[in-house]
């Protein structure tokens, strides 16, 4: 199963099966919002993917949101 978090951690998220799309995307705008060359993206069916509900509501910058 995939699995991968933000940054700092504090959100995470997992799918099962395989991605109906992959795409490398370098349009100006995703050069500029991620500051890179461009971005790397990933589509899953809803049903697949999962973030767990614990890591939800938790932020480094915001604190617990709860």
């Amino acid at each position: 199963m995939p699995t991968g978090s933000c940054l700092y951690g504090a959100i995470t998220y997992e799918y099962t099966g395989e991605p109906t799309q992959t795409a490398l995307c370098h349009c100006n705008d995703c050069q500029k919002w991620f500051g890179g060359g461009y971005t790397s993206n990933v589509i899953v069916p809803r049903d697949a993917f999962n973030s767990p509900e614990e890591s939800q509501n938790a932020s480094p910058t915001l604190g617990n949101r709860e």
